[in-house]
């Protein structure tokens, strides 16, 4: 296998893809590393593109191709809608209809595949089906356009990547055959002790105070719960949780930090919740380092990094019991019901009360991180994947 193309059109800059973006960058990286031989080249957007030059220097193998947007500036949307997708693809096709650039393998690692050609191997991840668990998330457009997504990635994919058994589960639910799908887990390395611009004697940020304050690390979308978690953590502090406690929400605010702020206010949370929005590597690991403990209470996740990273950092950790969190999540966290705000509350009142119940959460979570920290696993994995793409008639 000599030549690899990698679509990363729907890449954009900063937060806005959540924690996929950071995943899939470390897969392109190790791939490279442990594929010499192999020629990758990811084609992204202008504006994401300069983002990944770093990576390009680093591995003489990978070559980022950027293309210009010409519509206007980078989506706001998670996903690229399918009519910008389609002026994207016509600037890399050729008068004939073939891509410009030839290669013997399309990888898609945000699912769907930006060209179809039956004989062309493609491999495509497959993240989760969100739009279809929570319709009333996405305007009607919207909705059409990521099942339409989800469709085609079924249709048009030789072998599909699924980021958690539950997601094969459910890809396998919706039609996919068991033989194109496989597990892959997400896989990453823990954080280093420290990071460009941070200092491991450094005071917590943002006017902290050191095991002061709990955190959820996650984009504000809808299906991330906050609301949900704002009243939860407005009746804990009624039910007797420590006034000085704070919450912070780190994430990208996808125009919505100004709503959260005032559901926040509207609930008299304004001085104990913070909203910082898409925060630097060095922050983000002091926000860790200082935390007195994770709550994830997502509604749906296709995997929940940030409950595996906390567990990596040694922060005990309470979760939703759904979707792909109590499989990733394990033993190792205290969960509860997303959609019950009293199951989050008991949760903060126990995890900022019970001691002991932290220092085990601590020491089963680091045990469960460890199963989620071999990013050259992964790497090797979705080159098996690949291979067999290449050869499916010989796969049982």
């Amino acid at each position: 296998m000599k030549l690899v193309w990698i679509d990363l059109l729907p890449m954009l800059p900063g937060g806005a893809n959540g924690g996929a973006k950071p995943i899939i960058i470390q897969l392109l990286q190790r791939l490279a590393a442990r594929q010499p031989q192999t020629r990758f080249t990811a084609v992204c957007q202008a504006d994401a593109a300069t983002e990944l030059r770093a990576i390009e220097a680093a591995n003489l193998n990978l070559h980022i191709q950027g293309t210009a947007a010409q519509d206007g500036g980078a989506a706001q949307e998670r996903w690229l809608g399918s009519r910008r997708l389609a002026r994207l693809q016509r600037r890399l096709l050729g008068g004939s209809g073939q891509p410009r650039l030839q290669t013997q393998l399309l990888f898609c690692p945000f699912g769907v595949p930006l060209i179809q050609r039956p004989a062309q191997a493609t491999v495509c991840t497959f993240h989760d089906l969100l739009v279809d668990a929570y319709p009333d998330f996405f305007a009607p457009e919207v909705q059409r356009e990521r099942l339409g997504h989800f469709r085609r990635m079924v249709s048009s994919a030789t072998r599909i990547a699924a980021i958690s058994q539950f997601s094969r589960d459910l890809a396998i639910a919706k039609g996919v055959e068991e033989h194109r799908i496989r597990a892959i887990a997400h896989q990453f390395p823990p954080r280093p002790a420290s990071v460009p611009g941070d200092s491991a004697k450094a005071g917590p940020p943002l006017g902290l105070g050191h095991h002061r304050f709990l955190l959820y690390p996650a984009n504000l979308w809808r299906h991330k719960n906050h609301e949900l978690l704002f009243t939860a953590f407005a009746m804990a502090r009624q039910q007797g949780l420590d006034p000085n406690l704070k919450l912070v929400c780190s994430g990208d605010g996808v125009d919505r930090l100004q709503e959260l702020r005032k559901v926040a206010s509207r609930l008299g949370l304004a001085d104990a919740v913070l909203l910082p929005g898409f925060v630097s590597d060095a922050t983000m690991q002091a926000l860790y380092r200082h935390a007195l403990a994770v709550v994830f209470p997502s509604l749906y996740e296709g995997f929940g990094m940030p409950v595996i990273e906390a567990m990596g950092q040694g922060l005990p950790v309470a979760c939703s019991n759904s979707t792909a969190l109590q499989e990733v999540a394990g033993s190792a966290a205290l969960l509860f019901h997303p959609g019950c705000p009293q199951e989050i509350a008991a949760a903060l009142h126990r995890l900022s009360e019970d001691g002991e119940l932290r220092g085990t959460l601590i020491a089963r979570g680091r045990e469960q991180a460890q199963r989620y920290q071999d990013p050259d696993a992964m790497a090797d994995q979705y080159w098996d994947l690949f291979c067999e793409a290449l050869a499916p008639t010989k796969v049982r």
